[in-house]
């Protein structure tokens, strides 16, 4: 099973990839209906469908936590789903909860 800070940053690398974050679904297809984020069919993904798609949906809850640290009083869908959110703010919260992570590792 993946650590938490691979989850994380494996999930950051999805997002990372040219147009492959989206809003208002776990994961779309290639005409952005919404699909499985561990389907052969997602092709771009929110950041709890890129969670989902690198440690499959038992694999999350810490990597979700790490996120949302910095999302409260915000659920990660919730501050991923607002109106005027970007796909670098996304990565940059990856960015911040690697980073913690990586602290805690550390001093574990």
């Amino acid at each position: 099973m993946k650590t938490t800070l691979q989850i994380l940053i494996d999930a950051r690398a999805l997002l990372k990839g040219g147009g492959k974050w989206c809003k208002g679904a776990n994961a779309r297809g290639m005409r952005g209906t919404r699909v499985d984020p561990n389907g052969k069919y997602a092709v771009c993904f929110c950041a709890q469908g890129a969670l989902f798609r690198v440690a499959g949906r038992q694999g999350i809850f810490g990597a979700t936590t790490a996120l949302q640290n910095f999302t409260l009083p915000m659920t990660l869908l919730e501050f991923n789903d607002q109106s005027h959110r970007t796909k670098r703010e996304v990565i940059a919260l990856f960015t911040q909860a690697i980073k913690a992570e990586r602290k805690h590792e550390l001093h574990a």
